[in-house]
């Protein structure tokens, strides 16, 4: 038996995705736990958290409303929710001993129904989160009854366990909605009888879920849910009988043509990307990712993220051949942990995460380096680390260089807030720019310099904005409109943006908005995703490079913008639309009787592995492993047992893992006997 842990993904998958885990973990902050009750949740917090508690708490009750009608079932006890400010903060939790990767956005555990999460995500963003972990709580409950000894040796899909999750949390997105398209139009669905897992799991189980609800409503979907507790093995195919009368084959056939239906609509008049420009290419009979797109000032070459050696690389590629160029980050390194890149490394957020300096010598990009994240400019002529700035902010990303190559802009989160950022190259000072509410990313400058335009969220969807640097607070809006803008570039004259938009269909594609005459223009139309348009200059006049998703993987390719096709005007209306902040269905009011600051550490079981065998002489051999921790796993009791015929070890470790200075004190008895060497043929023994 081990311990079930249940982390919430936010990378597509790639080469490089896992490579990161498991590492060890330094402790560089420490938390004064408080906790905060609410009619359902025990909500520990600490001062940098405290800003946020009415709105986790209201997101909260309201996840927990929303779950408890739809499957007509409560949780007995309070649920414990442990929240930290930032996903900094969040990757030195000890509830998880190992190291946690910027992929994972949070988990739950079934030792005392734990949910464990940052909160630095846009608000609707943020309620979908806790929503998708609080479905993990009511699964244990249902599923196991809440018995830990049940959930370590049941063995459910990941796909069952983090479908279910994503379908009744509705978390997904744009992005995410085009992995299980492109996977339903390229006739690669798996059957509901595989091992599906990672990334592709939460995508295909949310499908799977979708399906059974819409051809047997909600209470099919729970007849299904509680006929897999009745499962001791966790086997889908009895639960699908049971629930269904159906065997695996035909509710896969019946699925796979659900799906196709689902897709149709959105499908007609959409293609592959190649049908409006050729794809890039690192060598023949490579199947690599390439994310983030960054021309250079000539326009020759494109700046973007490898995964060809099977590690998340740096890389220039030629735009006139659209062939890979020279790799700026290949080998080890001791300088930092690993590279800034979305959907590669780190989870999806908006716009890109590299940028060309204007003299054409610096590619920006951030690194992981200890607690948070530095600056690196790499040599684009001879590659390498030229510079390296450390980043006081958390979870910085998406650098921009202004035109005279002076400053760069950033997003980053700070107090409470995504905001995007100034940094001044010469002497290393960081200025906040929009220090505002909403959540704002993704900057790139004007080529004149006088302006900034970023992606700000504060209500449902993301929008363009235009800030103008000389008066910070004097902001226009520029898109409107249904759905997320996002990833702009100005063209090189600076009358028009290119950017990403999911307005039709929710589909992301690429449109050209000319700022004289606020005429649009769409780019693509695509069957996946396509993102973070950049122009280049050519022989032939102005192109756009983009990346986009087909066939399970993200690739860069090229557009003739003039080749594009009018979509109307994007019209400015005469007053600002008002940014409605989101409002979740239940509100909980913070009253400051109900905090209480954490006391006492009681030790409770936490992990349980046992393994007996027999050796091929028949001896008995048996080991188990208990152990008990803390609630926040900040201090732990490990257990070992061994036995080999008559011999027996004994091995208990206390460890506190509180701080960054971290003791433990080891008590065992080990007894173990030896046999002196075999003699050679002809010798003796000493």
């Amino acid at each position: 038996m081990r311990m079930r842990v249940f982390l919430t993904a936010l990378m597509m998958a790639s080469a490089a995705q896992a490579q990161y885990f498991g590492k060890n973990k330094v402790r560089y902050d420490t938390f004064q736990w408080q906790e905060f009750a609410t009619p359902h949740f025990r909500i520990s917090f600490y001062d940098r958290v405290e800003p946020q508690l009415a709105k986790i708490a209201s997101f909260a009750e309201s996840a927990y409303d929303e779950l408890a009608r739809k499957l007509n079932f409560q949780i007995p006890q309070p649920i414990p929710l442990i929240a930290y400010a930032t996903h900094a903060e969040f990757e030195q939790t000890n509830v998880i001993v190992e190291g946690i990767p910027e992929g994972v956005g949070a988990f739950a555990v079934p030792a005392r129904n734990r949910m464990v999460l940052p909160v630095d995500l846009p608000d609707e963003e943020l309620q979908k989160l806790i929503q998708h972990e609080l479905v993990h709580i009511f699964q244990f409950e249902i599923l196991f009854q809440g018995r830990l000894g049940k959930a370590l040796t049941t063995n459910i899909p990941q796909w069952f366990m983090e479908g279910m999750a994503s379908y009744l949390a509705q978390d997904e997105d744009s992005r995410a909605r085009a992995v299980m398209r492109d996977a339903a139009l390229a006739d690669r669905v798996p059957s509901v009888g595989e091992n599906v897992s990672g990334y592709f799991a939460y995508r295909f189980g949310h499908m799977v879920f979708a399906f059974v609800e819409s051809q047997w409503g909600e209470e099919g979907l729970r007849d299904f849910i509680f006929e897999m507790r009745n499962t001791l093995t966790g086997a889908v195919d009895k639960a699908i009988k049971r629930a269904f009368d159906l065997d695996v084959e035909e509710f896969d056939a019946r699925f796979r043509a659900w799906l196709r239906k689902q897709y149709e609509e959105v499908a007609r008049g959409r293609g592959d990307p190649r049908e409006f420009g050729p794809a890039f290419r690192v060598e023949e009979g490579i199947r690599s990712a390439e994310t983030s797109p960054a021309a250079s000032p000539s326009g020759e070459l494109v700046a973007a993220f490898t995964t060809y050696k099977q590690d998340v690389d740096v890389a220039l590629f030629s735009v006139p051949n659209r062939r890979l160029y020279k790799n700026l980050t290949r080998g080890f390194t001791t300088r930092y942990e690993y590279l800034i890149g979305q959907l590669l490394t780190v989870g999806p957020d908006r716009g890109r995460d590299l940028a060309f300096s204007p003299d054409g010598d610096r590619v920006a990009v951030f690194a992981r380096s200890g607690r948070g994240r530095s600056l690196l400019l790499l040599d684009a002529l001879r590659g390498g680390v030229a510079r390296e700035y450390p980043i006081p902010q958390d979870q910085a990303m998406q650098p921009a260089f202004s035109p005279d190559g002076k400053t760069l802009a950033f997003h980053a989160f700070a107090n409470g807030q995504a905001d995007i950022f100034l940094l001044d190259l010469a002497s290393g000072t960081v200025v906040n720019l929009t220090n505002d509410a909403a959540y704002d990313a993704a900057p790139v400058f004007s080529p004149d310099g006088k302006y900034l335009l970023y992606s700000s969220q504060s209500g449902e969807h993301a929008k363009l904005f235009q800030l103008e640097l000389a008066r910070p607070e004097h902001r226009v809006q520029l898109t409107f409109g249904p759905g997320d803008d996002e990833g702009a570039s100005f063209s090189r004259d600076g009358k028009a943006l290119y950017f990403a938009s999911d307005r039709d269909q929710g589909v992301f594609d690429i449109y050209r908005l000319d700022l004289a005459t606020r005429t649009l223009t769409r780019l693509t139309r695509v069957l996946g995703a396509a993102l973070n348009p950049v122009p280049v200059v050519t022989k032939e006049g102005e192109r756009v490079v983009y990346q986009a998703y087909t066939k399970g993987r993200w690739q860069l390719y090229l557009t003739d913008p003039s080749q594009g096709q009018e979509a109307g005007r994007e019209e400015m209306p005469a007053v600002a639309p008002a940014r409605e902040p989101f409002v979740p269905a239940v509100t909980v009011a913070v009253s400051r009787d109900k905090i209480a600051p954490v006391k006492g550490h009681k030790l409770f079981a936490d992990n349980v592995q046992v393994a007996v065998q027999f050796a091929e002489d028949q001896t008995l051999i048996s080991q188990a492993f208990l152990s008990f921790s803390d609630h926040y796993g900040d201090r732990r009791l490990n257990i070992l047992l061994e036995s080999v015929s008559g011999y027996s070890n004994f091995q208990a470790a206390y460890v506190n893992l509180e701080k960054r200075w971290q003791w433990g004190v080891t008590v065992f008895d080990d007894r173990s006997i030896s046999w002196p060497p075999m003699p050679s043929p002809g010798g003796k023994c000493g």
